[in-house]
């Protein structure tokens, strides 16, 4: 277990990901400076847990815009550090990582079916060098949330949550602004929510719940159909639906089936309506609980 800090990318094309000991500075143990403070509590923390600690004084110090944190933690924070790299397995059944102002970084935690929870509040300067955030949860019921701390508007990821009943909230971050910006996120197996903000540009799949906490428009196509729902249906809650031109949409008494997959989701059954949506000739069951939907204009 071990951290490693540093500034390996002085051109846009370096990375946390390959800090080492060689190019950057390895930390084993606590670590006290002017530019930054890092804590290993080992398992001497509250309830015997791994504990991790890291974080820089002010956020863009110049010589430790990187760090690098691998182990088997179950406790992980890091703060104002530029781009993070977190490698984890946790040895507990869970883990809590939280990451606050970070431009871009890389976190896999998919080395153990622990169930994840995962806070990035994400700060950007510009568009320019990176602003990718990396992420593979592996196995387990992992929960990640991500948070507009400045700049998210830049922000990119490329998210894959893997096996288990996941939880993604990306509700207050902000919108995409550039056209071949890239925001992908899969579910993967499981009973999958996704918490939207209604950004245009999201290319999701996986998810079998979709829910906006503020009326966030979601367009429906047929990559989103295609893509994402079960044999019950795609669920759509708190989201203002637009379809897209090319579907056709017809409105079904909700089934028993369908009313008890409510139920278990914990929602009233009462307040959902089945569509169903036709595009190239498949059809496409959502459950709604918008009454106000419409095509895009």
């Amino acid at each position: 277990m071990s951290v490693i800090i540093g500034t390996t990318n002085k051109n846009g094309s370096g990375s946390s990901a390959n800090l080492t000991a060689d190019n950057g500075y390895l930390i084993e143990g606590s670590y006290l400076s002017d530019e930054i403070s890092i804590a290993d509590y080992g398992d001497n923390s509250t309830g015997g847990y791994n504990t991790m600690y890291v974080a820089a004084d002010s956020w863009h110090v110049e010589t430790i815009k990187e760090a690098k944190v691998e182990g088997s933690y179950e406790s992980i924070t890091v703060d104002n550090i530029i781009d993070v790299t977190i490698t984890n397995q946790s040895d507990f059944d869970v883990s809590n990582i939280e990451v606050f102002n970070a431009k871009r970084g890389n976190i896999d935690t998919s080395g153990s079916d622990s169930s994840d929870s995962i806070f990035i509040g994400v700060e950007s300067n510009s568009i320019s060098w990176s602003n990718m955030f990396t992420i593979n949860t592996g196995e387990g019921d992992d929960d990640l949330t991500m948070v507009d701390f400045g700049g998210s508007k830049w922000t990119e990821f490329n998210i894959d949550m893997g096996a288990g009943d996941d939880v993604v909230d990306i509700e207050s971050l902000g919108l995409s602004c550039y056209s071949n910006q890239e925001r992908h996120i899969n579910g993967g197996d499981g009973v999958d929510t996704l918490y939207t903000n209604g950004d245009s540009r999201l290319d999701i799949e996986g998810f079998e719940v979709i829910a906006g906490l503020n009326s966030e428009a979601l367009i429906v196509d047929g990559d989103l159909l295609e893509n994402n729902g079960s044999s019950k249906g795609l669920v759509l809650t708190g989201v203002d639906i637009q379809f897209a031109s090319d579907l056709e949409y017809t409105v079904e008494d909700i089934e028993v089936s369908q009313a008890a997959y409510l139920n278990d989701l914990h929602y009233d059954f009462d307040d959902f309506s089945q569509v169903i949506v036709t595009v190239d000739g498949e059809e496409y069951s959502l459950l709604v609980d918008d009454p106000d939907y419409a095509y895009v204009a």
